[in-house]
C-alpha cells in the first residue's frame, strides 16, 4: 500500500492512506490549544515558584488514529500535531521531541500507554524502544508528552487525548444530526 502524508493531495488518489475524517490536523491542533492554558500555568508555576513540574519545557504529540504501524506507516507521517511548550525561554534541555515520538511509537505499536507496557508487558518492547512513561491511548488516539516527570507527562497526554476524543465526538454529533448526510 502506498501512503500519503496528511498534507499531500488526496482528491485524485484511490487506495491510499488518508487521515481520519474527524480527527484532522486542525482538530488535533485545537486540542493542544484547549489544554494549553493548564499546561502553561503549571509550567510557569514551576519556573517562578518551584512548582511540581521539574522544568518549564514540554513537548506534546498527537498521532492519527487511522494510521497503522503494522501496515507500514512511518510514525512521522502519523503525526497530526505537535507542539513544544517552552515557558522558561531557554534552549531545550533535552531531546523531548524524540522522547515523545519514542513513547508514541510504543503506544502506536501496542495500543497501550508506554508506562504500562514498560511496567506490565515489557515483553512487547523492541530494541531501541522508549522505557519512559508519558503516552496515553484514548479511544484509539495516541497522545504523548515529554519534558517533565513521567507521571506528569502521562497526565498531560491524558488531557490531550480527552480533548481529541471530545472534539471528534462533537463533530460526529453534527454529522448525525445532518439528515442530508449518510456518511462521515
Amino acid at each position: 500500500m502506498t501512503w500519503l502524508r496528511p498534507d499531500q493531495n488526496r482528491s485524485s488518489q484511490k487506495g491510499y492512506y488518508f487521515m481520519g475524517a474527524l480527527l484532522s490536523k486542525k482538530a488535533a491542533s485545537m486540542a493542544i490549544s484547549i489544554i494549553s492554558p493548564s499546561v502553561i500555568q503549571l509550567l510557569r508555576q514551576s519556573i517562578i515558584l518551584g512548582g511540581i513540574f521539574k522544568r518549564g519545557q514540554l513537548h506534546v504529540v498527537v498521532l492519527d488514529p487511522t494510521s497503522r504501524w503494522e501496515q507500514g506507516a512511518e510514525i512521522i507521517d502519523a503525526v497530526l500535531a505537535e507542539y513544544t511548550f517552552n515557558e522558561d525561554n531557554r534552549p531545550l534541555e533535552g531531546p523531548y521531541r524524540d522522547i515523545a515520538l519514542g513513547k508514541a511509537m510504543v503506544s502506536w505499536r501496542t495500543g497501550q500507554p508506554s508506562g504500562w507496557v514498560a511496567q506490565f508487558a515489557p515483553h512487547l518492547l523492541l530494541p531501541g524502544d522508549s522505557k519512559h512513561r508519558g503516552s496515553w491511548v484514548t479511544d484509539g488516539i495516541v497522545t504523548t508528552a515529554s519534558g517533565v516527570q513521567g507521571y506528569f507527562d502521562e497526565m498531560v497526554a491524558k488531557w490531550l487525548g480527552a480533548a481529541c476524543s471530545a472534539l471528534s465526538r462533537h463533530q460526529m454529533e453534527a454529522i448525525i444530526l445532518d439528515k442530508e448526510r449518510d456518511t462521515v
